[in-house]
This record gives C-alpha cells, structure tokens and sequence, in this order.
C-alpha cells in the first residue's frame, strides 16, 4: 500500500518511474541487470532505460520484495550481484542531469536475519526507512473505537501489521468471535474458516471439496518449494469451486500461474501440515529436505512453523531446534532463524541452555548464540 501511494505521488508529479514485484517475475539466472531488463522486454537495463527516457527529470526504480530472491534457489548469489549491478548503476549517474534513484523494500525480519542482504544493504549509501505499522487512529477508523479499546495490546499490535489488518476487515461478519484472536496464526486460521463456510452456502460446493484443492495445492507448492503453480493442479475440480476460491479472494492468477492473494494462507497452511506430520513422528529437520530445497520459501515456511510450535508445545520447539542446530543437512542461514526464534521465548530449559553453553565453543555459533539467545532474553548462567 505504501508504494502503491508512493507511484500516486510520482504519477502526480510527473516523474518517470518503473515498479517491479520480485515475487511475480521469474528471476533464476538473472545474473546481470541487462538480463533483468530483457524480462520486462527492455532494450537496456532498467536503469539505463529510465534514465533515457525521463527527459531532464530524476526517475525512480522501485524494486518491491526483495527478499525474494531467495526464491531464485541455486541462483539466489546471482540475483544479489545483479541487484548490486542495477545499484551501482544509479550511483555511477547520481551526478548526471538524468539521475535514477532506486528504492528498494524487503521484509524486516528478512533484513534483520539474513546475513546476505544485511551485509550488502549495510555497506551501500543508502537511505534507510523502517515503516511502522498502522497508527493507533487508523486503526480506530477501520475497526471502530469500540472493538479497538477491547483489544489486549499485543492484539493492537498485530493489527498494526496490514495484511493482519485487513484479514481483520474481511471476516467482520464473525463479530464477537473477532475479539477471541490473540495471535496471527489464529487470525489467519479464522479467516480461512470464514472463507471455507462462505464458498459451503454456494449450492453444489461441499467441505470435503474445499479441503481437496486446497490439499492438492498446497502439497504442489511445498514439494516443490514455490508459492504459484501452474492451473492445471486445480483444473480437476469443478468450475463453480474454482470460481468460489477466486472470487472471494483466496486465490489469484497471475501469468497463467495460481497463487494466493495472501502469502500468510500459504505459510500458515504449509505449516500445519509440517506439524501434522511431526505429530506423526517426522522431525522438522525431515520436512526440511535437501539442502538443494532450503531456499528462501523454506525459510518462510520454517518461521511459521516454529511459530506455531513456540504456541502450543515449546517442548517440542526445543528439541526440534537442537536437531536444526546439530544438523550438517540444514542450511546456516535456518539455523540463524531457529536462534532467531528462540530469542523470543520468556524463557528457556536447563536442556537447552546447557547444549547452547556446549555450542559456544564453536567459533561458527558462538556469536549468534550470544548476540540472538542470551543477550536478547536469557542469562548466561543459572542460580
């Protein structure tokens, strides 16, 4: 929404700018910024083209998630070098009567906790803005005074999110039941309920259909550890379902590709079947797969997980992130979101304090232990 308004301003002032979403381009071996303007049929490289084409206006490159280039897998090192490239572009024309000035967007906890796009981001002459949520004011606005005064505050604070915000604004209908959620994986969960018993009132749609594409859909992307999937994974339903998950917002098409409208549904739906299936007896470590697969959807998808577990079994949190740890088949930078998660816990067992202690003699773990466990939240010793 925030850049969405921002291309309002540009349009109004009649500058030059060029938006692009990361998560709706395919950008696995883009390697070079020329590469990444042939996707968008591009003559030159999107710096370049704006900047000859702006007159004798400064013109604006947004570029919008990029966290994603995790996505791009075995590529992802080469993304990085080509967002590099598309940066020093614009400084190489900073000086120039043409000047391009690129913005860039990604997640906070992304940029906090990936050590790749931290380091990069950290060493350039950029201008940082952390955007906060939604003010308290338009908060009150979209959900009444009322229901606003008779939330705890930690409800307050994620409504401030605004995907969070606007799930909230979809389901009123559900009323009083609105103010039982404490936590973002209830709110997500509550929604898709609500969405479930809406398409369940359409004459010749039943449960056991909904629960079908939505199986088969999910089971596509994770195993294939994607967030879109080509039509044909939903084509063996009937046409009124299909239409039922579009039109209530569900899903959405883009490219010829399914996806849905909300990246928190796949996470959330990815991550009760992990635990299902740890229930069962699978570890975390298992769902996790080949190091070939533990890319930046995993990673996501691990969050949610641990999430959930830290909810209703912090037990078992602990002992599947001692796997994570221990494990030579998992990725660093999922070992740096497991410590990450941990420093939210109030507290933690003498378990897992004492393999923490034994871990700090490794030169590897030793400053992400301290830094995310024991000086976020925890002692270094015990009485």
């Amino acid at each position: 929404m925030i850049l969405y308004n921002l291309t309002k301003l540009l349009d109004e002032d009649n500058i030059l700018y060029f938006p692009v979403r990361l998560d709706r381009v395919d950008i696995s071996g883009c390697s070079t910024s020329k590469k990444f303007g042939e996707l968008f049929n591009l003559p030159d490289t999107p710096v370049n083209c704006l900047s000859a084409n702006s007159g004798e206006k400064s013109s604006v490159l947004i570029i919008d998630q990029l966290d994603v280039i995790r996505w791009a897998g075995i590529y992802s090192n080469q993304a990085i070098d080509m967002c590099m490239e598309i940066v020093r572009e614009s400084i190489s024309l900073n000086k120039s009567i043409r000047p391009v000035a690129v913005l860039i967007s990604c997640i906070t906890f992304d940029y906090k906790n990936d050590p790749q796009i931290k380091n990069w981001i950290d060493k350039q002459n950029a201008y940082n803005i952390e955007v906060s949520g939604f003010p308290e004011n338009d908060i009150k606005t979209i959900i009444g005074e009322n229901n606003y005064m008779r939330l705890s505050e930690k409800q307050k604070k994620m409504l401030s999110i605004p995907q969070y915000l606007k799930l909230w604004a979809e389901i009123e209908p559900l009323g009083e039941e609105q103010i039982k959620f404490q936590t973002s994986e209830q709110l997500i969960e509550a929604a898709w309920n609500y969405y479930r018993k809406k398409m369940e009132t359409v004459k010749g749609i039943y449960g056991t259909e909904i629960t079908k594409l939505n199986k088969a859909l999910v089971s596509y992307l994770d195993e294939n550890s994607v967030i879109s999937a080509p039509k044909r994974i939903i084509e063996g339903f009937s046409k009124k379902l299909q239409k039922a998950f579009f039109s209530n917002g569900i899903l959405e098409e883009n490219n010829g590709r399914i996806l849905y409208t909300h990246q928190s549904f796949l996470d959330f739906f990815i991550a009760k079947k992990t635990l299902n299936e740890v229930d069962t007896g699978k570890s975390i470590v298992e769902w996790l797969g080949e190091k070939n697969r533990q890319f930046f959807p995993r990673r996501r998808q691990l969050q949610q997980v641990l999430l959930l577990l830290k909810e209703d079994n912090p037990t078992r949190l602990e002992k599947e992130v001692i796997q994570i740890i221990q494990s030579d088949k998992v990725r660093f930078m999922l070992k740096h979101l497991a410590f990450a998660v941990l420093s939210e816990l109030e507290d933690i067992s003498d378990k897992l304090f004492e393999f923490l202690t034994d871990k700090l003699s490794d030169p590897v773990l030793k400053s992400h232990i301290i830094n995310n466990v024991f000086w976020e939240k925890h002692r270094l010793s015990r009485s």
